[in-house]
């Protein structure tokens, strides 16, 4: 009886652990996928700020979606354009929007809420967000709860 107790102890601790390893998997995956976007706009301009989820974003079922942002400021809606061409083929959607405050709001986060931390947004000032959505990338480990 004490044997099967700490057998049924010890799969429930490594089932623990490789679950959560999972989560820790796609934010290392995450934080690649920001450092190609940052590394092609840092080119461009500077960043002010930066924001970045990882889960379950929209629509029903299972899967894990990457969404990343970077706010920059005073920048060229043709050097946006740029910077989303050079990254086309690396994600499955890039784009931009004006950005007016630290609320990001798009479709494609209907269940997650990321924000910019940025609060010295000027009303003289153009601010545009430059964005990725990854829904079906090939690493990804999709046994992260978070996706769920």
């Amino acid at each position: 009886m004490k044997r099967n107790l700490i057998c049924i102890i010890v799969i429930l601790i490594v089932t623990a652990m490789v679950f959560s390893s999972c989560g820790v998997y796609n934010g290392a995956l995450l934080n690649q996928m920001m450092w190609k976007l940052e590394s092609a706009v840092s080119a461009k301009t500077q960043i002010l700020d930066r924001a970045s989820v990882h889960g379950k974003l929209n629509g029903n079922g299972n899967g894990v979606q990457f969404f990343g942002a970077v706010l920059v400021e005073g920048i060229a809606e043709e050097e946006i354009r740029q910077i989303i061409e050079q990254l086309s083929d690396e994600y499955e959607e890039v784009n931009y929007a004006k950005q007016s405050g630290n609320e990001i709001q798009l479709r494609h986060l209907e269940h997650r809420k990321p924000r910019f931390s940025y609060s010295s947004f000027a009303e003289n000032k153009q601010y545009y967000m430059i964005y990725f959505i990854e829904s079906e990338h090939p690493y990804a480990n999709p046994m992260d709860l978070s996706g769920h």
